[in-house]
Parts: C-alpha cells; sequence; structure tokens
C-alpha cells in the first residue's frame, strides 16, 4: 500500500461523492467536540472493512505521504489476521461440526430395523381406517376436516313412526302414558324411551335389537299413534355413477331389474328407493348419478365396495352427502331446512321484513324496499 499509487481518473469518480459525504459529516473543530460524542461502538466486520477501504481511496485521492498509507496499510492487514481470518475460520469449522451431527442422524436412521417413517398411510386399507373427510359446520371453504361419525348402534333399537290422524284426547298424552299403553298391548319386548322430531315424527327406542325386530313385523301396535300412522325407514344413500336416465323410468321396476343384474344383493340389501335429482333431470342430461337408498349402513358399504352392475357395465358408488343440497327455508328464507320444519318468525321475500307472508306485502311496488 505505500508504494500504491493514484486511481484512474473513473475510480476517482466512483468515490468522489463518498468520501465528500464523509469529510461534511465529520464536526469542524474536534478539540472543542465533547468526548462524550466519540462513545466506541460495536461494529460489523464487513462495515470496519469498508471504512478502511474508504479511508485508503481517500488517502490516495488526496496525495496523502507514504508514510501515512503505510501505516494505514498496516491497519488492514493487522485487521485481517486478527479479526475476519478468524472468523471464517469458526464459520468453516461450525460447518464442519453440522456436517458431522447431520451424517451421525443419518446413520441412525438407516441403520434402525423395522421402524420406516412414513409421511401418511401405507396403504387404501390403512387410508380407509381414518374415515373419509367432510366439511365443518356448513362451511364451503373451511380447510379443516375430520372422520365423518360412525351411525349410532341404538338406531338398530329405534323405530320411526309417522303419526296417524289422532283426536284431541291422543294429542294431550304424555309420554310415559303413551309408553305404558304400548307396553299393554301382547307385544315381544318393551318400549323404553320416545322423542319427537323436528319433522313431528315419533321415535321409539325399543329396549334391545331383538324387541325391534319383533315390533317391526307384528305392526298392530301403530294404532296407538292413530288412523293411517305408518313406519317410516331410515334411509341410506349411495350414487351410483354414470346410470342412464332414459332407464330409470319406473322405480319399483328399477329396483327388480338391479336384483336381476345383481343377483347377490338380494336378502342382504333391501333398496328403499332409487331416483334421479331434480337437478340432474332439469339439466336435460342423458346420464347422470342414481341415488339409491337403502335401510342400514351396512347395506350402503356392501354397495360401497362392490359397486352396482347395470346394462352389463359395472359403476363405482360412493357414499351420498346430503349436507351437499343446499336446502332454503320459504318461510324465515333462510338456509339448512325447510318451510315445515321452520320455527322462526315468518319473514317477508320482498321487504325482509318479519310478521307478515311474502304475498300479502303491501310494498311489492315500491322496488325501494326490496
Amino acid at each position: 500500500m505505500a508504494n500504491q499509487q493514484a486511481t484512474p481518473s473513473s475510480a476517482q469518480g466512483s468515490q468522489q461523492s463518498t468520501v465528500e459525504d464523509v469529510v461534511m459529516d465529520m464536526p469542524t473543530d474536534v478539540s472543542n467536540t465533547p468526548a462524550s460524542l466519540y462513545k466506541p461502538t460495536k461494529r460489523a466486520p464487513d462495515i470496519i472493512q469498508a471504512d478502511l477501504e474508504l479511508l485508503t481511496t481517500y488517502l490516495v485521492k488526496e496525495r496523502a505521504p507514504k508514510a501515512v498509507q503505510a501505516t494505514l496499510s498496516q491497519v488492514q492487514d493487522t485487521y485481517s489476521q486478527h479479526v475476519v481470518q478468524p472468523n471464517q475460520n469458526s464459520t468453516e469449522q461450525a460447518i464442519r461440526q453440522l456436517q458431522a451431527t447431520v451424517q451421525q442422524l443419518v446413520s441412525k436412521v438407516e441403520n434402525t430395523p423395522n421402524n420406516p417413517i412414513r409421511l401418511g398411510p401405507g396403504s387404501y386399507a390403512e387410508a380407509a381406517k381414518l374415515g373419509l373427510p367432510t366439511r365443518t359446520q356448513q362451511s364451503l371453504n373451511a380447510t379443516h376436516v375430520t372422520p365423518q361419525k360412525p351411525v349410532p348402534a341404538r338406531h338398530k333399537q329405534e323405530i320411526i313412526v309417522v303419526q296417524g290422524t289422532e283426536s284431541p284426547e291422543e294429542k294431550a298424552r304424555s309420554y310415559k302414558e303413551l309408553l305404558e299403553q304400548l307396553n299393554s298391548l301382547e307385544n315381544t319386548g318393551d318400549a323404553v324411551a320416545i322423542r319427537r322430531l323436528p319433522t313431528g315424527d315419533m321415535t321409539l327406542t325399543m329396549e334391545d335389537k331383538p324387541a325391534c325386530t319383533n315390533w317391526l313385523k307384528d305392526t298392530k301396535w301403530l294404532e296407538t299413534f292413530g288412523d293411517g300412522a305408518r313406519i317410516k325407514r331410515r334411509e341410506f344413500a349411495v350414487i351410483a355413477h354414470r346410470i342412464w336416465v332414459s332407464q330409470i323410468q319406473n322405480q319399483d321396476q328399477a329396483i327388480q331389474e338391479i336384483f336381476r343384474q345383481n343377483p347377490k344383493l338380494q336378502g342382504s340389501v333391501d333398496i328403499v328407493q332409487v331416483a334421479f335429482s331434480k337437478k340432474t333431470l332439469r339439466s336435460g342430461r342423458t346420464t347422470g348419478p342414481l341415488i339409491i337408498s337403502v335401510t342400514e349402513p351396512e347395506q350402503a358399504n356392501r354397495l360401497i365396495d362392490a359397486g352396482l352392475i347395470w346394462q352389463y357395465e359395472l359403476h363405482n358408488c360412493e357414499p351420498f352427502e346430503g349436507d351437499c343440497v343446499i336446502t332454503q327455508c320459504f318461510q324465515c328464507y333462510k338456509y339448512g331446512h325447510v318451510g315445515y320444519r321452520c320455527h322462526n318468525l315468518q319473514r317477508c321475500g320482498f321487504c325482509a321484513a318479519l310478521g307478515h307472508a311474502t304475498n300479502e306485502c303491501i310494498g311489492k311496488e315500491d322496488h325501494t324496499k326490496h
């Protein structure tokens, strides 16, 4: 550095503004400046190195004596030997230690017997054990999924009854009186509980599954619920994909044809009804998903596992998610239920006010209200 000559004019021009900025920021009278303004501060090595290079450029530009340039060169050499190189050596040493640790971990993983690391289920059977994911709380954008809840075992001990025409005295009966009247009949097994569903239907809970089976065979007890009372069976729906719409015209004939083409289902699967969705029928599509309703979840699982043979073609089946069907109540205009199940206040479909029906709204012609 002592013998270093002035840099070319282009280099001087590139450093000129930087050097002048440093000079302008320096105090003009150092002797009168309080010592407290020059307290030492910690600076990063790369910043110090840049400062030294800036001083070197300034001294070359101002043609400083060679002795001053030689002194600054010694400072740079000493800084590089005692600060920069030890930091580099310590960084390289830390990298070597990290590489050795990683290699030890890899060796442990490779030498561990019968303990494979897997991020997910290893087979379709293991994935099936986790259950089917479903959306949470009617959120269409929910990212969190949970396994579907299994069907409660008590469903096999329950009977759903659609009430008939009851007299005022029969309607006034309490649940206790109704159970006592039912159990007084000559039936095998007893009913232990009763409750009313939101649809208005009644659910009888039997003491065990054999009692439920016996009550389903002998239905004389239905007269207790009024004239015209009937049993409503639970339905578990599956979807068979790509069925020709024109081939399902009569429901009873379609069910018989399903059993004819799938003889193994006869006696093990009880099909309640088959139908296409209204959306499929309105769209005019030639093929669509056929909804098949059965009475037990095990029957639905059998259809899903085996598939459905229709017109000599095997069609895939999957569970039908009723939550995908959007329903709206035209009494309160909320979603998730229909009018005959609604217990909310009536709301107008024009002005959205409570207390009157849509066809009774006096503000139909006032477009500012709807």
